[in-house]
Parts: structure tokens; sequence; C-alpha cells
């Protein structure tokens, strides 16, 4: 089963965010 492109890039913008910050990233989100 495979995930759409979108959905891909997501989950590795995620993983690459936990790395670093994911306190600003889940605010990036918020504001938006």
């Amino acid at each position: 089963m495979t995930l759409p492109l979108c959905a891909k890039t997501m989950v590795a913008l995620i993983k690459r965010v936990n790395n670093t910050n994911p306190i600003l990233f889940i605010q990036n989100l918020l504001l938006k």
C-alpha cells in the first residue's frame, strides 16, 4: 500500500522536524 506523494512529504517533514524542534513545527502548523 503506497501513500500519496503529499503524505510521504508530510511524514518526511514531520520526522525531520521532530529531530530538531517539534514544538516549533506544531506552532507553525497552528499559525497557518
